[in-house]
């Protein structure tokens, strides 16, 4: 955590990674691109069993459902199924399946944070914060809070707090889980691409 240590855990060979999640030992990816080279990958934490589990995957957002051991993502849309979706599929690559249907606000889905909790998943389309159940029902809007662009998001549901950040100002605020009491926590100067919540505290990731 101090920065010390580095060493190369797995090369990926073609992906280029973007986001992560741990869950039960192993490392989950997703890499970028908006064509058939997108999709979520898997490894052991020591870099071997490299595998595919998913395609057509959006190259930022990736969140894990603990209950339901499933990998949430954003899905660009095909001839068949057009549209941003945000699906779900079993850690073990099986069983992919859409979650949200597609919808004009969607857009696009930088950021998602599953809520075991209360069991919701929280989103931003880049403009907005959005709720839903895990099952993609009951879509529900919370806030607009920055401006600019608003890339990721993490939430402390034991706290009621959501934590977000701008990738283009570097913007770290935070807001109830109903939106309300908003307050910008710090400014960096620096967009940044992710958030990480260590021991309640909201910690950028530059990229």
């Amino acid at each position: 955590l101090d920065g010390s240590d580095q060493r190369l855990v797995a090369n990926t060979g073609s992906y280029i990674v973007w986001n992560m999640v741990i869950a039960k030992g192993q490392l989950y990816f997703n890499s970028s691109g908006n064509d058939s080279a997108a999709g979520i990958g898997r490894v052991n934490l020591d870099g071997t069993g490299l595998t595919r589990i998913a395609d057509r995957a959006s190259g930022e957002a990736i969140a894990y459902d603990a209950d339901a051991d499933k990998i949430i993502y954003q899905h660009f849309g095909t001839s068949d199924e057009p549209g941003v979706t945000v699906k779900s599929v079993s850690a073990d690559g099986s069983k992919a399946a859409a979650m949200l249907a597609a919808q004009p606000q969607l857009g696009f889905v930088p950021g998602l944070f599953v809520d075991n909790v209360f069991d919701h998943l929280y989103f931003t389309n880049g403009s907005a914060i959005y709720r839903s159940n895990l099952d993609g029902s009951n879509l529900t809007f919370i806030a607009d809070p920055v401006e600019g662009y608003m890339y990721s998001l993490v939430v402390d549901a034991l706290n009621n707090t959501i934590y977000y950040g701008s990738r283009v100002d570097g913007i770290i605020g935070r807001m109830d889980l109903d939106g309300a009491n908003q307050r910008t926590l710090v400014v960096t100067g620096d967009g940044f691409y992710a958030l990480s919540l260590y021991n309640t505290a909201a910690l950028p990731v530059d990229m």
